[in-house]
């Protein structure tokens, strides 16, 4: 059963198969069309889009097909029509929401931000000049000469090559220069003599082994060549040209001497050491040289190198501790066929290489020392 209102106001009751036929009103006698369920509907649509009532269908004959059949005036819109433009304004709608926020708002946005500053004009830097020397001397500028001594207080003496007499002290030497360990001299040209010279009853020795009984030899020795070799074979061998025993007033010293040769915007260097060979390399690191560490280098490199001498493991941390400290340490290497050699690993202090010139061998060495004791 269908209900409906008729114009009029008056409940329609109708049956089911009659929707969409028209019936005669009881009320008014009018005849008035039965709602179909799908008019209802369309009936609910057009009223909240019109915000009205639906105009009651004019009279005629009853026809099927629903309100989607028949004719409309001209200029009538249909609830078909209705649906289409709403669904036409949304696409429409969407549409510009999308064109907007991927092509408009930024546009907009980038005419509305300010321009971006200009990059800031670096100025054209100069290429930086080579440093040159060892960085942790501070050696920098025209290259000259470097002497340091252990101990420090050692005297040191720089003369003209030229004038120079083999094994005679040249403090004496009127165009000569004294320095301080550690202390440069710049300018230098040509074959240079390094006088390191140390009273034998110094205080920094008094604490070597053995030190008193091979100063006893040293003042009952009458020739002047078992002097040298007892020196030689008391201290570690370094890059020295001679060493001897020499008096000078009333003081008796022990003295070491080395030929340099200076070139233009070069560094030359010595390291005297008076460090006693009878210890080992842990105690001559750990006792005898300088805590302050002042040779900078590469320490991959140099491990390399050691490992290459076949310096064992254990003894790598104390050699290079010692070219840290001092620049050079003496260590006798063996290279593979038997044959000892002692080579002096020393790091140059104008370019930081490392380098192992040899200094003398085992047998060398061994003939000294024995030469020592004897008193030759």
């Amino acid at each position: 059963m269908i209900e409906f209102k008729s114009p009029c106001g008056h409940t329609v009751r109708a049956r089911d198969e009659d929707a969409g036929r028209d019936v005669k009103c009881s009320y008014c006698g009018k005849e008035v069309r039965v709602p179909s369920d799908r008019a209802d509907d369309l009936d609910f649509l057009l009223t909240e889009v019109g915000g009205g009532e639906v105009e009651p269908p004019a009279r005629g004959k009853a026809r099927r097909g629903g309100p989607f059949t028949g004719r409309r005036k001209r200029g009538e819109n249909g609830p078909m029509d209705t649906v289409l433009k709403l669904t036409y304004a949304a696409v429409a709608v969407t549409v510009i929401v999308v064109v907007s926020r991927s092509f408009i708002i930024p546009q907009i946005q980038n005419m509305l931000s300010p321009p971006p500053p200009p990059p800031p004009q670096v100025a054209e830097q100069p290429a930086p000049k080579p440093q040159r020397g060892n960085l942790g001397l501070g050696l920098e500028g025209a290259g000259g000469l470097y002497v340091s001594a252990v101990p420090a207080t050692a005297e040191i003496w720089v003369a003209d090559g030229k004038a120079y007499r083999e094994k005679a002290r040249i403090d004496s030497a009127v165009e000569r220069k004294r320095l301080a360990s550690g202390e440069t001299v710049c300018g230098l040209e040509g074959p240079q003599v390094v006088e390191v010279a140390l009273p034998w009853n110094d205080k920094s020795l008094r604490n070597y082994p053995e030190y008193i009984e091979f100063r006893r030899k040293l003042e009952h020795l009458k020739e002047k060549e078992a002097g040298e070799a007892l020196v030689s074979s008391y201290f570690l061998p370094d890059h020295a040209s001679a060493a001897f025993v020499a008096k000078s007033g009333d003081q008796i010293y022990l003295v070491r001497q080395y030929t340099v040769t200076p070139r233009k915007d070069e560094w030359a260097s010595v390291q005297a050491l008076f460090v006693p060979a009878q210890v080992s390399l842990q105690e001559v690191v750990t006792r005898y040289l300088p805590s302050e560490e002042k040779y900078r280098f590469d320490d991959e490199h140099v491990r390399g190198e050691l490992e290459y001498y076949n310096v064992p493991v254990v003894d790598r941390t104390f050699v290079m501790d010692a070219l840290k400290r001092v620049g050079i340490i003496p260590y006798e290497t063996d290279d593979g066929s038997g044959a000892k050699k002692i080579r002096l690993f020393k790091i140059d202090v104008g370019t930081g290489q490392f380098t192992a010139p040899t200094v003398g061998t085992k047998e060398g060495n061994s003939a000294a020392q024995a030469d020592a004791k004897q008193g030759k």
